[in-house]
């Protein structure tokens, strides 16, 4: 999902909501940032294999960002942070080594977590309202107090603030740019759609459910337990792991940054 080819995967939104926090957030379109992974270490003596990959990645973060901003609808607006995402990891992929490669699987974890409880959010949201537009949702979160607080936790995550899970991941990421061939420009460019994401970890995550006592602009149906509970494990995943950073490195983050990076990472994870 790289500019051009960028655009199937707004699009591909209209799938119920179960398919799209799947298809979205933790499987499919990983697949494809992880093979461009697993095989940078066999390209890494073509010129500018890494080079191309860094560019392409943000060019794909930045054109996902501004779209991002003109989304009007829930679902669409977390399609394109998704490829605003997706475009931060290929820019990791490009950086490779030890850092970039551990930064990569942090942020995809992460991202996968953080991503997939908001789609469980959307999905919940759209089923108690009928509503789909963020101009139109408000004061949801007396109706619906789990999913906001899932949504809450969630947005927090994605924003990158502390002690969740997301912000071990952004640290990392920047860390990773620091020394990387794209200097200055990744890290402005990074800080750039980090921002952006930050603005759509409110309309999505705050903004529907702020105001408890006001009455919902549009008619809630009750909550449904189902639909509240799924979202709310996988947020409060994401403040276990950010407290825990160190546990979860020694063993599945670390195993599969060194299988990607293709030689040892033994670099240490921590929240402070």
């Amino acid at each position: 999902a790289q500019v051009p080819f960028h655009f199937w995967l707004p699009q591909a939104m209209a799938a119920p909501t179960p398919a799209s926090a799947f298809l979205h957030s933790a499987t499919m379109v990983k697949l494809g940032v992880y093979l461009v992974a697993r095989l940078a270490g066999a390209f890494e003596l073509v010129p500018a294999y890494g080079v191309v990959l860094m560019g392409a990645g943000l060019l794909t973060a930045v054109v996902a960002a501004v779209n991002l901003l003109r989304s009007v609808a829930v679902k669409e607006l977390l399609a394109h942070s998704t490829v605003a995402s997706l475009g931060l990891l290929v820019l990791l992929a490009g950086v490779g080594g030890e850092a970039g490669m551990l930064a990569l699987v942090l942020f995809l974890l992460a991202h996968a977590l953080y991503k997939a409880a908001l789609f469980f959010v959307a999905g919940g949201v759209i089923s108690a309202t009928g509503e789909t537009r963020l101009d139109r949702l408000s004061g949801l979160g007396s109706a619906l107090p789990l999913t906001a607080v899932a949504a809450l936790v969630a947005g927090l995550s994605m924003a990158g603030l502390p002690p969740l899970f997301g912000f071990v991941a952004k640290e990392y990421l920047l860390e990773s740019l620091l020394g990387s061939a794209g200097g200055w420009l990744a890290i402005v460019g990074t800080v750039l759609v980090s921002t952006v994401l930050v603005a759509a970890a409110y309309l999505v995550g705050v903004r529907p459910f702020r105001n408890w006592a006001a009455a919902s602009a549009v008619r809630v149906e009750r909550e449904a337990g189902g639909m509240a509970w799924p979202p709310l494990v996988l947020a409060l995943a994401g403040v276990l792991l950010g407290v825990l950073a160190a546990w979860p490195a020694q063993g599945l983050i670390g195993a599969a940054a060194s299988s990607l990076a293709g030689v040892p990472v033994i670099g240490g994870v921590s929240l402070w």
